[in-house]
């Protein structure tokens, strides 16, 4: 296929895209040098080629499937967000994460209540393995700010803005894209190296990203006849208002049901204190935690019943 023939195409694909309707040559020749009757020579080749045809009830013609296939293969620009699309998808973004941030906060004050304990929850988070990034894409909405977008593995996408130092500013955007294009596989050497550690934390950033254990209900634990003593109280409280990311670590180890008791091995709760959680997952590898904090003198049959009920529950919800 010829330069012409290619421009032509093109055209008749993004017009057509554009107005739904049959794309005939006087349209195409209103931006172009090209006479009406040469576009209708141009149309007719690519009709017997096989990439536009010709609906019976009009004399514009419309791409068929081969010539949407070429059109994305070989003839299709990029497009680049504008700031407001970019907004909206945060938005969006922001939303369904509310909207989990809410499932999870309703579960564990439910959770307390049942159980008169403290809750813990932790956000789906995916597995190290999982984490890896498949493509790693940049670019410059305006001249001093840039955008790296990261999809990784697990299917989740991630990105980042950062300021553009002004003496680099007139360095030509395929340059930032070519940095990030060499980011998972090795360096890059180019007039962007003062970017690199930017970029080289964002993606370490990815990798090492986990959320936060939720406690809820922590005065129920001063019910507890265990916890009257103020010294025992004060550890487990200072535990879990200080501890929080040992305790994530300790939770995410095994999937399926945990428990803590005591300071076995060093990575769990006070003495006369225990830890019973059970995972959930949303697919993907992806597993978060659902438990319960309060004294060593537990049902652990009758919680590890609940939690794992639950978890059931919010998994179901999660993917669906």
């Amino acid at each position: 296929m010829d330069g012409r023939k290619r421009d032509i195409l093109r055209a008749v694909v993004d017009r057509y895209i554009e107005r739904a309707e049959p794309v005939g040559s006087k349209t195409l020749s209103e931006n172009r040098d090209l006479s009406p009757a040469t576009l209708r020579n141009e149309m007719a080749a690519l009709e017997e080629m096989g990439y536009l045809e010709h609906p019976h009830t009009s004399a514009g013609r419309v791409p068929t499937p081969k010539g949407y296939r070429f059109y994305v293969d070989e003839l299709m620009e990029s497009y680049r967000l504008s700031v407001r699309e970019m907004q909206e998808i945060n938005k969006a973004m922001r939303e369904r994460l509310r909207l989990l941030d809410d499932m999870l906060d309703s579960s564990a004050e439910l959770l307390s209540r049942l159980t008169r304990l403290a809750s813990v929850t932790l956000g789906p988070a995916y597995p190290a393995s999982a984490a890896r990034i498949k493509r790693l894409e940049a670019f410059m909405p305006d001249p001093g700010s840039a955008v790296l977008v990261a999809a990784l593995e697990t299917g989740s996408v991630k990105t980042a803005t950062m300021r553009i130092p002004e003496s680099l500013r007139p360095v030509a955007e395929e340059e930032l894209r070519e940095l990030a294009r060499a980011m998972p596989d090795g360096a890059y050497a180019g007039r962007l190296a003062p970017l690199l550690p930017f970029v080289k934390g964002f993606c370490a950033g990815l990798l090492a990203e986990d959320s936060e254990v939720c406690v809820h209900g922590e005065a129920n634990l001063l019910d507890c006849p265990e916890y009257r003593d103020i010294r025992r109280a004060g550890l487990l409280l200072r535990y879990l208002s200080e501890e929080r990311r040992s305790l994530a670590s300790a939770l995410r180890a095994s999937p399926g049901v945990t428990v803590l008791i005591g300071a076995e091995g060093g990575a769990g709760p006070p003495a006369n204190a225990s830890v019973v959680a059970v995972s959930y997952e949303i697919g993907g590898g992806a597993m978060g935690v659902v438990g319960v904090v309060g004294p060593t003198r537990m049902d652990y049959a009758r919680l590890c019943s609940r939690l794992s009920y639950f978890a059931e529950q919010i998994s179901k919800r999660l993917k669906e």
